[in-house]
């Protein structure tokens, strides 16, 4: 069925070392929760596969918090995140296991986790007095949230480099179902090696736009230097990641303001 992530992009990475989380691990009805910051207005923030532990995920949870938002990173996987050697992604020395990938997504679809959202995550986010709540996601994180989007919680979604139309198929589903019962805005910021399906001029683009209760707000934008996972995972020693994850970020909070 092809790759989660294309060929080439940034492989897991640990959470930097030298940066302390703002923010505290909460039990959410029994699931381990990352909360910062609070509002009445909230983000939840899915993850890529390798977990809520990946790269920057919770530095970029600190960083939307600042913006004036409460903030929660739901471990979705249940401390079971994808591991490199399971990866069909072509990092060096590691060998594709399509068995496995399979395995991995299926256990993961939203049949199966879409109660740690519904059931537990917004119910907590409205007992603590949250009005609109958001999403931003990574990679897999992409697939989640937009169908989480097809229910009435969501006001809008922003997906960095977004695995959806792969993590779809993997799963056993099509993307272009989920996509037409999405009821609020999205913005997908996309890598240059991300398929042209969820860019720009392509399938998921003309089925938002065509949703006239969406009203055209769905934005589609290419970073055409970056690699697939450059905002959580790639090195921002490098200039050219560094000016995209900043660029990205304030595209970012600046959709969330608009469709909040």
């Amino acid at each position: 069925m092809g790759d989660c992530c294309p060929p080439g992009s940034h492989g897991p990475v640990a959470p930097p070392e030298d940066y302390v989380p703002k923010g505290e691990v909460k039990d959410v009805q029994g699931v381990h929760t990352y909360v910062v910051g609070e509002g009445p207005k909230a983000v939840i923030v899915f993850p890529d596969l390798f977990g809520v532990n990946s790269g920057r995920t919770k530095q970029v949870c600190d960083e939307i918090s600042a913006w004036g938002y409460l903030v929660v990173l739901p471990d979705c996987f249940e401390g079971l995140p994808f591991k490199d050697d399971e990866s069909l992604v072509t990092f060096p020395k590691v060998l594709c296991n399509i068995l496995t990938l399979k395995r991995f997504f299926k256990r993961n679809a939203w049949a199966n986790v879409g109660h740690i959202y519904e059931e537990k995550v917004i119910p907590y986010l409205r007992s603590e007095g949250v009005e609109s709540i958001g999403a931003v996601t990574f990679c897999w994180g992409s697939y989640a949230a937009v169908h989480l989007a097809s229910g009435d919680d969501i006001q809008a979604g922003v997906h960095f480099h977004p695995a959806i139309t792969k993590v779809a198929g993997l799963a056993g589903e099509k993307y272009q179902n989920i996509f037409e019962k999405a009821k609020s805005p999205q913005m997908f910021l996309a890598s240059n090696p991300d398929p042209g399906n969820i860019k720009a001029g392509g399938i998921c683009e003309q089925i938002l736009n065509s949703n006239e209760q969406l009203n055209g707000r769905s934005v589609f934008y290419t970073f055409k230097d970056m690699k697939h996972g450059w905002v959580n995972r790639g090195d921002l020693n490098k200039e050219k990641i560094r000016r995209d994850y900043t660029e990205a970020m304030r595209r970012a909070r600046e959709y969330l303001e608009t469709t909040m």
